[in-house]
C-alpha cells in the first residue's frame, strides 16, 4: 500500500497468517520436544539416509536459530517494486538478504513472529539446544 511516496506492507495482510500461528501455538512445545527425543534415533537414521553427515540436533538447531533471527517489526515495513508486475522487494537490505524461510516468517507479521518464535524457543530448550 502507498504511504505518501513510498510503499509499505499493508498490516491487514498479516491477518491471513493468524490461523497458522494459532495452529503452531496450539501444540504443546514441551510435549513435542519430548516426542522428538523419543523418535530421535529413527529421525537420525532417516536423516543419515538422505546423505547428511551431521547430528540431526545440529540441523534442528541451525534451523531454529535462523528463524529466531527474524526481526518482529512493529510499524511500517517498507518495500519497493521489483521488476515488472506485482513483485516487491524489501527496501531494507537486511530484510531482503534474509533466506527464504526467514522471509516467509517475516511475511507473517510481528505478532505471529513472536508467537512462533516463543514456541521454537520452548521446543529448543526442551530438547537441550542452546539458542538465543
Amino acid at each position: 500500500m502507498a504511504r505518501g511516496d513510498r510503499f509499505v506492507i499493508d498490516p491487514r495482510t498479516y491477518d491471513r497468517f493468524s490461523r497458522i500461528a494459532g495452529a503452531a501455538t496450539s501444540i504443546d512445545a514441551r510435549s513435542a520436544g519430548r516426542l522428538y527425543q523419543s523418535f530421535k534415533p529413527l529421525l537420525q537414521t532417516a536423516y543419515d539416509e538422505l546423505g547428511n553427515q551431521e547430528p540431526i540436533d545440529r540441523a534442528i538447531e541451525r534451523a531454529i536459530t535462523s528463524l529466531l533471527q527474524v526481526p518482529a517489526i512493529d510499524g511500517d515495513v517498507r518495500v519497493e517494486q521489483a521488476g515488472e508486475g506485482i513483485g516487491y522487494a524489501y527496501s531494507d537490505a537486511k530484510l531482503e538478504d534474509l533466506n527464504a524461510p526467514q522471509k516467509q516468517l517475516l511475511r507473517m507479521g510481528a505478532k505471529n513472529i513472536r508467537l512462533i518464535q516463543a514456541q521454537l524457543r520452548t521446543f529448543a530448550t526442551t530438547i537441550g539446544l542452546q539458542v538465543s
